[in-house]
């Protein structure tokens, strides 16, 4: 059960109602503990305000609390960190993760699935709160632990997500498609997981950064169907980056092709409402609708020649940036800026 959680989060949460029904009825306090903690996972997968993942958090706690252990406390901080993430708190969800983390190395054994996903989780924390030092700094430390004790699960999940993202930064775009390649040899055959989710994503900023915005959209065109097949898109994240990818991809696939006005008015009607569609039920600041009024802005920029954008929509971009960074999203709100500038 707990390894499903990051390939096939919908399966775990079925398994995980099973565990917890029978820890319930076996009243053994750890295993109400974890099971209430990994429930509260399961619950936060819809995105925020995620109120009923923070109240099986509050029963975790108490179950912990019950016995002097630090495996349940470990767990419970690690689902602390994963509904922290779930609803874009990334400064909370790094705290609870490098807590955890450092009570499993320190505390616990035989915890290497548990060590490589608070790891994971807290780098990407690093990445979307703009903290790229950091991360650079982490992240090949502990590529090189899973590598070194044959960690296929957390190699392949640094490999389909920051790994390739970070050789972009220093401008090695065949180093990140050769780190693609390697993580899809460990990729599941026989079914599709979010570890498929997030080779599709990093394919496509690889070809969005090599300047290929319409082969981006055919990789996202080909694959989402088995996605949305899989269920996967039922989870608030995968839905919410799914859909900031191609918005940002298809305006520059028909620059291409010169859409015509009506097409432009078209497509930024379309992205508008993808956008509502993500932040409608958001209670925090960084999924909020200024939030997606940024995502069409950025989408938006390589057609700006053709559809101006208007005066109160530039407006709510300068506002989201502000609140970005107040959320602790610093790369969101510097890229927030340089779409107003672009725009003005």
């Amino acid at each position: 059960m707990v390894g499903l959680a990051m390939i096939s989060p919908l399966r775990m949460a079925e398994y995980q109602t099973r565990h917890l029904r029978l820890a319930l009825a076996a009243r053994e306090p750890q295993r109400i503990a974890l099971g209430m903690a990994f429930e509260a996972v399961s619950g936060a997968l819809a995105g925020p305000p995620a109120s009923r993942a923070h109240a099986l958090l509050d029963e975790a706690r108490s179950w912990a609390a019950q016995i002097d252990e630090d495996l349940a406390e470990a767990y419970v901080a690690m689902a602390e960190g994963a509904v922290a993430f779930l609803c874009g708190r990334w400064r909370d969800s790094l705290a609870h993760c490098d807590v955890a983390e450092r009570v499993f190395r320190d505390e616990c054994v035989g915890v290497a699935w548990e060590i490589g996903t608070t790891c994971q989780l807290s780098l990407s924390c690093l990445w979307h709160m703009g903290r790229i030092g950091e991360l650079r700094r982490r992240l090949p430390r502990v590529l090189d632990e899973a590598d070194r004790r044959g960690d296929l699960y957390s190699a392949t999940q640094l490999r389909t997500v920051l790994q390739p993202t970070a050789c972009l930064m220093e401008d090695r775009e065949a180093a990140a498609r050769d780190e693609l390649a390697r993580a899809e040899a460990g990729l599941p055959q026989r079914e599709i997981t979010m570890q498929h989710w997030q080779h599709m994503q990093a394919g496509a900023l690889i070809e969005l950064y090599a300047g290929a915005p319409a082969k981006a959209v055919e990789l996202m065109n080909r694959q989402l169907p088995a996605i949305r097949r899989a269920f996967l898109l039922r989870v608030y994240v995968v839905r919410a980056f799914t859909a900031y990818v191609r918005m940002t991809a298809w305006p520059g696939a028909l620059t291409g092709v010169r859409p015509t006005r009506r097409a432009c008015a078209r497509l930024s009607g379309a992205s508008a409402r993808a956008s509502a569609r993500i932040s409608s039920r958001a209670r925090c600041r960084f999924w909020s609708a200024p939030s997606s009024r940024f995502c069409a802005a950025i989408s938006m920029r390589p057609l700006r020649a053709i559809a101006v954008p208007r005066p109160d929509s530039m407006h709510s971009t300068w506002r989201c940036s502000h609140r970005q960074r107040a959320g602790g999203s610093a790369s969101y709100s510097a890229a927030t800026r340089g779409a107003h500038a672009s725009t003005r």
